[in-house]
C-alpha cells in the first residue's frame, strides 16, 4: 500500500504555507476554516487557533520540518501535527509515515518539538 499523504487541497496549501513561511502564523478566524495570515514574534496566549510552523524532534533524532494547529486558549494544546517528509505532507497519526522514515512507529510515537514561534503559553514546554 502506497503513502496516504494529505489529499484535501485547502489543507495541503495551508500546510504548504505555513511549512514553507517559518516565520508566519495562521489564526482561525471562522467556522468555516477560514484563517488570517499574522507575523508575530509570540503567539499571544488566549488567542484561538493557530497553525505555527517548527519542528518535531522524534525519539530516533530525526528531526522533521513540521506545523502544528495549537489552541492558545487551552494554554497551547495540540490539536494536530504534521510532518513534511521527501517532498510529502503527513498527519503525525498517519501509520505509513514510519514507513516513509525509515523507522519503527515505537521509535517516532515519543517525540518534543520546537515552534519557529513560540508561544505566549506553552503547557508542555513551559
Amino acid at each position: 500500500m502506497g503513502p496516504l499523504m494529505i489529499a484535501n487541497d485547502e489543507l495541503r496549501k495551508r500546510l504548504d504555507f505555513v511549512l514553507t513561511s517559518g516565520s508566519f502564523v495562521l489564526n482561525k478566524t471562522g467556522d468555516a476554516g477560514e484563517a488570517g495570515v499574522f507575523s508575530v514574534s509570540v503567539v499571544p496566549n488566549k488567542s484561538g487557533v493557530f497553525w505555527v510552523p517548527g519542528t518535531t524532534r522524534l525519539k530516533s533524532e530525526q528531526a522533521l520540518k513540521s506545523a502544528f494547529r495549537v489552541d492558545t486558549d487551552s494554554g497551547g494544546s495540540l490539536l494536530s501535527v504534521y510532518w513534511h517528509v521527501q517532498e510529502n505532507r503527513y498527519e503525525h497519526t498517519d501509520e505509513s509515515v514510519f514507513e516513509q522514515l525509515g523507522v519503527a512507529k515505537k521509535d517516532s510515537t515519543s517525540f518534543d518539538w520546537e515552534y519557529s514561534i513560540p508561544l505566549e503559553k506553552d503547557v508542555y514546554h513551559d
